[in-house]
C-alpha cells in the first residue's frame, strides 16, 4: 500500500535499522549461490524447499514523460521511462510434522515503494511460522509476516490476471505482521481471525501508545472449488492519517471465477470507513471496484480486459501528485481505470506481458491539471 513520504524516527533506531540491513543484505546474497548448491537435496527432502520469481519492466507514461516517479498511491511499476525490477524473491519452505514456516526476502522497486515509512525492513516480504493444532490439520496457529487477509491481487506476477495491479490492490495492504488463527472445517470452507500491527504495517510506527487498543483486527472466510474461489477479508482498527489517530474499518470481497476452460472471470469491491476527526462520530468512506475477464486464445497466448473504478473522494488513503517541479499535492482520488492485457507463456516458468492502461478522473487532479493518464508497460517474469 501506498504510503505518505514521511518518516520519524529515532537515531538510535536508525543505527539498529541501518546494520539490520547491512546483515539481512549479506543473508540474500549468500542465499543465491546456497540456492543453487542445496537445490538437489531440497528436492529429495520434502522439509526444505526454495523457490523464488523475479519480474523486470519497462513503463511509460505519456501524461508525464519528462519525470521517473509516478503517482504515490501507486507501489508497483512506479517508475517510468527506465528498465527496472518490480520485485525479485528468494523464498524458503521448511515443513515437518505439523510445523511449517517461510522465509522470504525481496528487492525491486515494489518493496522500496511500499515500504517507504519502514525502508529498514524492505528486504523481508514473508517471515513466519504456522503450527497444526490437531492431528488433521483443521485448527492452524500462524504469527510473522505474511500475505494479507485482503483482497485477491499479490506481489507476484504468476498469480494476477493483470500486468499492473488493480487500484483496489494498491490501496490496501499486502501484508501483514500479527497472529492468525484459522478453522479448515471441510475441503471448501476456511475461516480465520487475526490480530496485526495495524494498516499495511511491519511495526506500530505511528501508534502514540503501545497499547492493545493500537492492534488491528480482522477476519477472513474463504471458499474455495477447483473452478471457484471466494475470499471476504475484513480489518477493524485505528489508523494514522493526515486526520490523526482515528478509527479504520475495511471489508473486502472478492471472486476467481473459472466459467470455462479458456475463460476466467474476477470481481472484486472494496468498501472502508473511516471516523472522522473527533469531536465528530461521523464516518467518511472509500470504494474499490474491478472486474477482469481472461481468455486463452491458445495454450501459451492468453487476453485480458480490466476495467475498475476507486473512489476517495475525501482522501483518506493518501495524496495524489498534480505537479512535481515544484511539488504540489492534492488529495481525493475519484477515478475510472481501464486496461488491456497481452500474456505470452511459452513455459510455465516464464511470462510475458504487455499492457496499456488509461486512467480518467472527473476532476483534474493528476500532473498539470490532467483528468486523463496514459501508459503502456511491458514485463517479463521469471520463476524456479
Amino acid at each position: 500500500m501506498a504510503v505518505p513520504h514521511t518518516i520519524s524516527l529515532l537515531s538510535p533506531y536508525n543505527y539498529v535499522s541501518s546494520r539490520l540491513m547491512k546483515i539481512l543484505r549479506k543473508l540474500l546474497a549468500l542465499a543465491i549461490p546456497a540456492f543453487f548448491s542445496l537445490s538437489s537435496h531440497a528436492q529429495l527432502d520434502s522439509t526444505l524447499k526454495f523457490s523464488g520469481y523475479m519480474e523486470a519492466y519497462y513503463l511509460h507514461d505519456f501524461s508525464d514523460p519528462d519525470y521517473t516517479d509516478r503517482q504515490p498511491f501507486l507501489t508497483n511499476y512506479n517508475n517510468q521511462q527506465q528498465f527496472d525490477i518490480n520485485v525479485a524473491v528468494i523464498r524458503a519452505d521448511y515443513q515437518k510434522g505439523r510445523l511449517k514456516s517461510r522465509l522470504a526476502l525481496q528487492l525491486g522497486s515494489f518493496p522500496n515503494n511500499n515500504y517507504q515509512e519502514e525502508p529498514q525492513l524492505s528486504l523481508l516480504q514473508e517471515a513466519w511460522i504456522a503450527y497444526n493444532l490437531d492431528s488433521n490439520a483443521k485448527w492452524e496457529l500462524r504469527a510473522g509476516i505474511m500475505p494479507s487477509n485482503l483482497g485477491l491481487e499479490s506481489v507476484n506476477p504468476f498469480e494476477n490476471i493483470s500486468l499492473t495491479r488493480s487500484l483496489y490492490a494498491e490501496l490496501s495492504p499486502y501484508y501483514l505482521t500479527g497472529a492468525m488463527l484459522s478453522y479448515k472445517p471441510n475441503e471448501p470452507w476456511r475461516f480465520a481471525i487475526l490480530g496485526s500491527n495495524g494498516w499495511g504495517n511491519i511495526t506500530r510506527i505511528h501508534s502514540p501508545s503501545i497499547d492493545f487498543s493500537s492492534l488491528g483486527f480482522g477476519t477472513q472466510v474463504q471458499y474455495e472449488r477447483k473452478n471457484f474461489n471466494l475470499n471476504w477479508g475484513t480489518y477493524v482498527g485505528k489508523n494514522y492519517s493526515r486526520f490523526g489517530y482515528t478509527q479504520r474499518i475495511f471489508n473486502s470481497l472478492g471472486l476467481n471465477w473459472q466459467v470455462a476452460p479458456k475463460l476466467l472471470v474476477q470481481l472484486e469491491y472494496d468498501l472502508g470507513l473511516q471516523k472522522q476527526r473527533a469531536p465528530s462520530k461521523a464516518y467518511d468512506f472509500w470504494t474499490g471496484s474491478s472486474l477482469q475477464i481472461q481468455y486463452s486464445l491458445a495454450k501459451k497466448i492468453r487476453i485480458a480486459a480490466r476495467a475498475e473504478h476507486f473512489d476517495d473522494i475525501n482522501g483518506l488513503l493518501g495524496p495524489i501528485y498534480a505537479q512535481l517541479n515544484p511539488p504540489v499535492y492534492t488529495y481525493g482520488l475519484q477515478t475510472f481505470a481501464y486496461s488491456l492485457n497481452f500474456d505470452y507463456q511459452p513455459m510455465d516458468q516464464f511470462l510475458f506481458r504487455l499492457e496499456p492502461r488509461v486512467f480518467l478522473a472527473p476532476e483534474e487532479v493528476y500532473f498539470n491539471g490532467e483528468q486523463r493518464m496514459f501508459q503502456i508497460a511491458a514485463s517479463v517474469a521469471a520463476r524456479f
